[in-house]
């Protein structure tokens, strides 16, 4: 990135959306911050939290505040074009201050089939770090199902942890990292996870209008 912007000398146009996920920085934390003390940056330039956008905002004269904690933004996203509600309605509440507007026209493609969002709870002790082996029984069976005769294509499988997304690698199956940016008709969240008092009430998510 830095090269690409000294390339364009005074000028440059960065797109993005910095109330969204926050890219994955591989620059050990250390490094970072010795980076960081010989080059006397500010806070504001730390890329371990701080992305380009959000250094191009904060020099942009035009923009607008979002949200209680006021964050400033230069080319606010306005209209939403990817997912149906109540995905939209969700994020629009929590993280654009309802600001957004939903630009989506196209239906659901497999509404016909009956298919909403909904939580399907798994109690389960039965877990190999983060991977719960009842969750991937449940995920199994929600396939098998529900989503039964639904294009393998339109169905993408994300969690937020690594070692789950590797147990489920016999499904089309990805990080909510490296799925970001991505789309399908019928997203399913896999939670996983093992932190205290977490076992007793895994979830497998099933959102089908998340994206279209």
């Amino acid at each position: 990135m830095q090269n690409i912007l000294n390339s364009m000398k005074n000028i440059a146009v960065v797109v993005g959306d910095p109330l969204q996920l926050e890219p994955v920085v591989t620059l050990p934390t250390d490094l970072n911050e010795i980076l960081l003390k010989v080059c006397d940056c500010k806070d504001e330039f730390n890329l371990a939290n701080t992305s380009v956008q959000v250094r191009a905002d904060r020099v942009t004269q035009n923009g607008t505040y979002l949200g209680v904690e006021k964050i400033w933004v230069g080319s606010p996203l306005r209209v939403h074009n990817r997912c149906n509600n109540p995905m939209f309605k969700i994020s629009n509440i929590t993280t654009y201050d309802e600001m957004m507007i939903l630009g989506k026209k196209e239906k659901f493609s497999y509404e016909s089939k009956g298919l909403k969002s909904e939580w399907i709870d798994v109690a389960s002790q039965n877990f190999t770090e983060n991977f719960s082996y009842d969750e991937a029984e449940a995920l199994k069976e929600l396939l098998a199902t529900k989503l039964n005769g639904v294009d393998k294509k339109d169905i993408k499988i994300i969690s937020p942890f690594r070692d789950v997304v590797k147990a489920l690698e016999s499904y089309d199956a990805g990080t909510v990292h490296t799925m970001q940016g991505q789309e399908a008709k019928i997203v399913v969240i896999v939670l996983g996870g093992t932190s205290a008092g977490d076992k007793n009430g895994h979830q497998v998510s099933q959102i089908c209008s998340m994206s279209h």
